[in-house]
């Protein structure tokens, strides 16, 4: 007669160690089929992770900031670093790392498309607000516009020097290339240049979230000081990507619906003016 009512109790065990066990395999085999995305911590929900990969996606519709300005984004004109494609400028200021011939040309060629865009408003009066990061070679290709907006008006405008703008910084990477570095440095460089690894920190340096989250501290300062402006942005390749991606642009995304964030195509071309927000910019779609 005792049988039976162990029976249950072996049944209801079971059933207990199931249900208790069930959701952890679940939770297991998605991590391992690279199924768990969480939301990025201070990026209000709008873009999420991979815990597997580290790639990440946009978490939903919007963006995590809009702007209050007409918002343009240039990179700097070529440098001499830029001819060795493997090296990480970062925030290094060289010698290698300042304008060369082909550099100063594309400046002037970005400060022409500029005036051409921008010079009704220079006219009238209209605050233009240029703003750089602290490396030479954003501030090189700014002054070309700023100059000729004082040939051709004499208005002069003041450059702001902002560091919330400088490229992302690669730490100990930072002006060496691939050649230089350690075996399991190496690893890390192919989870960040070739897998798209976010999550990616080089020793001493920044990953891709950390430089979003800089990006999004960067437009909330811009929103409250410039609101209604125009503000022309001369910053870097690395640190313009995540603008985009933290402005909701979703022209850099993969057939699966990831965010591709460099790589051949994605790139802001040197010294190459973007609109990328205003009553005239077009969204991605």
């Amino acid at each position: 007669m005792r049988y039976p009512k162990i029976k249950i109790i072996v049944v209801i065990f079971l059933a207990i160690t199931v249900s208790i066990l069930f959701p952890s395999l679940t939770f297991a085999r998605r991590v391992m089929d690279g199924n768990i995305w969480i939301p990025i911590e201070g990026l209000n929900g709008k873009i999420v992770v991979n815990k597997s990969t580290g790639r990440i996606k946009f978490g939903g519709e919007g963006s995590v900031v809009t702007t209050d300005f007409t918002f343009w984004a240039v990179r700097h004109g070529e440098t001499f670093g830029m001819a060795n494609k493997t090296m990480f400028q970062g925030g290094v200021d060289g010698p290698l790392n300042q304008l060369n011939a082909e550099g100063r040309e594309q400046a002037e060629e970005a400060a022409s498309i500029l005036f051409e865009a921008l010079e009704g408003k220079i006219r009238s009066g209209e605050k233009i607000v240029v703003i750089t990061s602290q490396l030479r070679r954003t501030q090189d290709t700014a002054a070309a516009f700023i100059n000729l907006v004082k040939r051709e008006t004499g208005i002069t405008i003041e450059p702001i020097i902002e560091p919330l703008a400088n490229e992302i910084c690669y730490g100990e990477f930072d002006g060496k290339t691939p050649q230089q570095l350690l075996h399991e440095h190496l690893i890390l460089v192919t989870r960040y240049r070739e897998r798209l690894d976010a999550t990616v920190r080089y020793p001493g340096g920044e990953s891709f979230i950390d430089l979003l989250i800089r990006a999004q501290e960067l437009f909330n300062k811009l929103n409250s000081l410039y609101s209604g402006k125009t503000v022309i942005l001369f910053s870097h390749n690395t640190l313009l990507n995540a603008s985009r991606v933290i402005l909701g642009d979703r022209c850099s995304l993969d057939a699966s619906g990831q965010i591709v964030w460099r790589g051949k195509g994605k790139m802001f071309e040197p010294a190459q003016p973007v609109l990328l927000s205003g009553p005239d910019f077009i969204p991605s779609i």
